[in-house]
């Protein structure tokens, strides 16, 4: 299991929102650094590594959404 921290984490991090054209996958929204999320497709607590191949760049309300799905209230 592959596992970063410290600048290795936000190297990955800038290299997934660079891939992903700064956009969360799930829903399009345009992110910033301070607004964008990386997520896990498969989790950490589940086997998930820390590679490009399993994240991707989540705005803060789909990662939410993901993590507490009861919390998120369709309009």
């Amino acid at each position: 299991m592959i596992r970063l921290k410290g600048e290795a984490m936000g190297e990955l991090r800038r290299l997934v929102f660079s891939r992903d054209n700064m956009r969360c996958v799930r829903c399009g929204a345009r992110v910033t650094w301070a607004t964008g999320e990386l997520a896990h497709i498969q989790g950490r607590g589940r086997g998930g590594d820390d590679l490009p191949v399993n994240t991707e760049t989540c705005c803060k309300v789909c990662h939410r959404a993901e993590h507490h799905p009861k919390a998120i209230r369709p309009a």
